[in-house]
Order: C-alpha cells, then structure tokens, then sequence
C-alpha cells in the first residue's frame, strides 16, 4: 500500500450491533490496495455479507466499509446447533489528496468487495510535449 494511495489505516472499531448484540463479533477484513495508472483499487473479503447489509460512505477523507454477515435458518427450519455466530466487518482508510472521492466505484460479488476511488486528473502522470524551435 502506497502511502499516498492510503495514508491512515484504522482496523475494527466499536460497532452499534456489539452494544445490543454482544455476541456480535466485530472484524477488520483483509484488505488489498493497487495502486493504478487511473485510479487506487481496494479488494475486501466480506464473506457472508450482501448488498443490503453492506455500507460505504466516505466522510472527511476517511472511506469506510462497514457489512454485517449472519447466517440464519431457512423458513421453516430449526436451528438446534448454531455456531456460525453473527460479524460485523469494518475497516477504514484515509484517502489521500490525489484520490477523488466524487467518483468512488464499488461493487460486490460472491463476498468479495472492489471499489475504485480515482485520480484527481492533476494527479495522474503524463507525458509532456518537447516543442524544438
């Protein structure tokens, strides 16, 4: 991971589910930042977790992924033994100022989360023309 890529890392924190719920366990997911031409790619492993249970949001530099995972009992079925208990991932990463948080792409497939945050267009390299006289 870059540091201009990510500069600060936070792992789990207090989740509101682990208030109510403590049997709740709150994780930090593993985590994989590229570092491209265009844009950072973030990879997050969030198994058990859907869309409607997923959140990102990106507040004052800071993009947060925060995705509840449970596993309950099919209609009709009684759970006799569980121990697939209830997680709660989270994981937070402070966006560098060359990143554009305006344009932050995310999808999610098969537990696996990818989201894009692109350049600011200044930021990007680029070849500059030689103009001879």
């Amino acid at each position: 991971m870059t540091q201009e890529a990510c500069v600060l890392d936070r792992k789990a924190e207090a989740a509101p589910e682990a208030e109510t719920e403590p049997w709740v366990a709150v994780v930090a997911p593993a985590v994989d930042v590229e570092d491209r031409q265009d844009a950072v790619h973030v990879t997050v492993d969030l198994p058990g977790v859907d869309e409607q249970a997923l959140e990102i949001s990106v507040e004052n530099g800071v993009l947060t992924l925060a995705g509840k995972a449970r596993i309950e009992a099919p209609a009709g079925a009684e759970r006799v033994l569980g121990e697939f208990d209830a997680v709660v991932y989270k994981r937070a990463l402070r966006l560098s100022d060359r990143l554009s948080a305006g344009g932050i792409t995310a999808q999610l497939r098969h537990g696996v989360l990818r989201v894009a945050i692109p350049k600011r267009e200044e930021t990007k390299a680029r070849k500059i023309a030689i103009n001879v006289n």
